[in-house]
């Protein structure tokens, strides 16, 4: 029986799109169990605990780490996805499986607004961003700052969807999504490139495309639910948040040195280069690999100065790459007078995770040249061929960078479970990184033990201290004005000690 036109049309990319869900899973499912649970875990985790009993400051984001007074990020959407799955019952590692489909469906959302478009970039984006050692990073952490990365591939879908079909209602969208990221991190920032070049898209347009009522609905409901819970928190603190960002901008901005801010955006903008040859040694490269960063670099400008003359004569008649190269220019443009004006140095990969979409690009408009330069090349079947062994090849092959760690709930739950059995009550000393930021938040063992270890009981009179570390530990401490003696230590990190 012949499939009908329609089918054979969209055959291809579901398939493609499935392929992409299913390695995705594959590669990163053997993760689960192995992901840190600390203190930023625990904070987000109980934020949402806190929020749903009526606590509504907790609609402010995670701590901005380093700001002093300390802000929050713009919104709870890091302790919703922590903590709604924890409320309605799941562990840390059956939270991690969610995280992972839910990560690994941002990729999806841009393939099919970027396979409308420009069929051939759709294949070879995608598979391009699979190659980036910092993608799977994010699979591999069970961590808010993961969903920069789907966030970022939806917001470049809704600004590619503005190209094809320019309407305020898919601008809300766009903005939308983008307070959605700032909700997480402070790097989501750099999105507002695409929230100005989205509004201009729209305002130029001459023939808006109309949009039904399902449309006008979805984006004023992402609009409240980005912005209200902020709102709210704000006028329960009188606008305390508002007040510390300002502190800090006005602190950051003052320093008279900007080496550090200047260090982060080269570091940044080295991503570009080295994530696709981070297999390779690039600390004394060889001259294949100086002459391909040459080459690439070259390639990038070149298409830069192409595309900005095409939309300059042709306006929103130009075609889907142009745009994307513009916009490409203008985000690194912005990211690097964003790190030179804060003036922060680069703490962790989830200061690059926006960016991430971004670095894959040119090795996919280069594989796009390539594929298309002659017309016995040009073969409708090329470039997604190549764009499946290139994810076969990820998936399988290429080294990747997971984050992995024995601080897990795993191993955590599993210690104190024997500690308990053994001593009965016990106490806990915990710091650093064993606590939230907020003190009505219980400190890590204690929050395992009470929600997950049912043996487990904590007093204060108890004569059995619980001490938590990154590192080896002391043969005595003392906690509370009493003096305790080293019992053992017990895996991934727990010194049990006993009143003297």
């Amino acid at each position: 029986m012949l499939l009908s036109p329609t089918v054979r049309n969209w055959l291809p990319p579901v398939a493609y799109g499935l392929l992409l869900l299913m390695l995705q899973l594959l590669v990163a499912v053997p993760y689960v169990g192995h992901a840190i649970y600390l203190g930023d875990q625990l904070d987000q985790t109980n934020a949402f605990l806190l929020l749903v009993k009526g606590h509504w400051e907790f609609f402010y984001g995670p701590f901005m780490s380093g700001t002093t007074p300390p802000a929050h990020c713009l919104g709870p959407l890091g302790a919703v996805l922590f903590g709604l799955p924890t409320w309605l019952g799941m562990n840390p590692d059956q939270l991690h499986g969610l995280f992972i489909v839910l990560v690994s469906s941002g990729i999806l959302i841009l393939f099919r607004e970027l396979y409308l478009q420009d069929r051939g970039l759709a294949y070879l984006w995608t598979a391009a961003l699979l190659l980036m050692p910092s993608y799977w990073w994010h699979h591999s952490m069970l961590w808010a700052n993961a969903f920069l990365l789907p966030l970022t591939c939806i917001e470049l879908a809704c600004f590619l969807r503005l190209w094809r079909k320019p309407s305020w209602s898919g601008w809300g969208m766009l903005l939308a999504v983008f307070v959605f990221g700032l909700h997480i991190h402070s790097s989501a920032i750099l999105g507002l490139v695409l929230v100005v070049l989205g509004a201009y898209l729209v305002a130029k347009a001459r023939h808006k495309q109309p949009e039904g009522m399902a449309c006008k609905v979805v984006a004023t409901g992402l609009l409240v639910a980005a912005t209200v819970p902020y709102m709210i928190a704000e006028s329960s603190t009188h606008g305390a948040n508002f007040k510390a960002i300002l502190a800090n901008l006005g602190h950051f901005g003052a320093k008279p040195d900007h080496r550090e801010g200047l260090d982060a955006a080269v570091q940044a903008s080295t991503k570009l280069w080295t994530s696709f040859l981070a297999p390779f040694d690039l600390s004394h490269p060889a001259l294949w690999q100086l002459l391909v960063l040459v080459l690439l670099g070259g390639f990038c400008i070149l298409q830069i100065i192409k595309s900005a003359g095409e939309l300059y004569q042709k306006g929103l008649g130009a075609n889907t790459i142009s745009l994307i190269w513009l916009t490409w220019a203008l985000v690194f443009a912005f990211q690097l007078a964003f790190y030179v004006a804060m003036n922060r140095e680069l703490l962790s990969p989830h200061y690059t995770s926006f960016l991430i979409p971004y670095y894959a690009f040119p090795w996919a408009a280069v594989a796009k040249a390539l594929t298309t330069m002659s017309r016995r090349m040009s073969q409708p079947w090329l470039q997604p061929g190549l764009a499946v062994v290139v994810a076969l090849l990820s998936a399988w092959i290429l080294p990747r960078e997971p984050s992995l760690s024995n601080w897990n709930y795993a191993n955590i739950t599993s210690a104190l479970s024997q500690i308990c059995s053994e001593f009965g009550s016990v106490n806990t000393q915990e710091d650093g990184p064993f606590r939230a930021y907020d003190e009505r938040i219980d400190p890590l063992l204690m929050f395992m033990g009470k929600r997950y270890v049912p043996t487990c009981q904590f007093s204060k009179t108890s004569r059995h201290l619980l001490v938590p570390a990154l590192q080896a530990h002391p043969d005595a401490t003392s906690f509370a004005g009493k003096s305790y003696e080293l019992v053992r230590a017990v895996p991934p990190g727990i010194g049990v000690y006993r009143e003297k």
